[in-house]
């Protein structure tokens, strides 16, 4: 199998896809700093509605950020670069919202993510794509219920896990909590890093095909100039959005 070029274009329908998602989570951010303000609004999330919107965002964010992957230069840089945004939105919140405080949240797992990457591209040159990606996804499947305690997908769970996995903070970056462990959004390395690598193999299989490319290269405005500044947007719009939740909650 040929290894993947690395190329110096931009795919601006990626950057738009990017921009999408950031609106998603703006609106959900926002609802969710609602609902830490206002005591008559927790109900929302109990709506199923909500829970898949929530997971949307999560699942678009981490499979984008595999599939671009694909072309992506000085991974080692930009993964500890994305980890130190995570840390600093950590302390952030720890700081004005500390019940809900963020650990091992969705910048964590894609920086995490990214650096694993780096040996598992090497590696990975000579497997066959696509069973690369039909494995890597359903990985993601059969594991979605790790965090849990159950190997299983949503309200499947096929069996249990031993106790002693989640012991600690460490293993709860690996992807088992303890009961005592809390966070306001978690994304753990497990079994995200699944759905990670399965955006990098689809993404791998079918974008050299030049029509691929040519629908790639479509851009569309103000989208796609989100999506180029997705990890700036992430870091400012949080605290814009506390603080129009917490003077629109204050004054209702």
């Amino acid at each position: 199998m040929e290894t993947v070029k690395q190329e110096k274009k931009r795919y601006e329908l990626l950057d738009a896809f990017r921009g999408i998602l950031m609106i998603e989570m703006v609106i959900y951010h926002y609802l969710f700093d609602v609902a830490v303000f206002s005591t008559d609004f927790g109900e929302f999330f109990t709506n199923p509605a909500y829970y898949i919107f929530q997971q949307s965002i999560g699942w678009g964010f981490i499979f984008l950020s595999g599939m671009c992957v694909v072309f992506s230069k000085k991974m080692l840089k930009r993964g500890l670069t994305i980890l130190g945004a995570a840390v600093i939105v950590s302390l952030v919140t720890y700081i004005f919202t500390p019940d809900v405080a963020i650990n091992f949240g969705v910048l964590c797992c894609i920086g995490s993510c990214m650096l694993l990457m780096i040996p598992v591209k090497r590696i990975s040159e000579k497997w066959n794509t696509w069973v690369a990606f039909a494995i890597s996804f359903l990985l993601f499947l059969f594991c979605r219920n790790i965090n849990t305690g159950y190997f299983g997908f949503e309200s499947l769970n096929l069996f249990a896990l031993p106790e002693f996995l989640y012991a600690n903070y460490l293993t709860a970056y690996l992807g088992f909590p303890p009961l005592s462990f809390t966070s306001g959004d978690y994304y753990p390395l497990f079994p995200w890093f699944f759905l990670y690598m399965s955006g990098y193999f689809l993404f791998k299989g079918i974008y050299q095909r030049e029509k691929i490319k040519n629908i790639l290269s479509y851009k569309i405005p103000g989208l796609s100039y989100l999506g180029k500044y997705s990890l700036l947007i992430y870091l400012l719009h949080q605290p814009v959005c506390y603080a129009v939740a917490f003077a629109v909650c204050k004054w209702m």
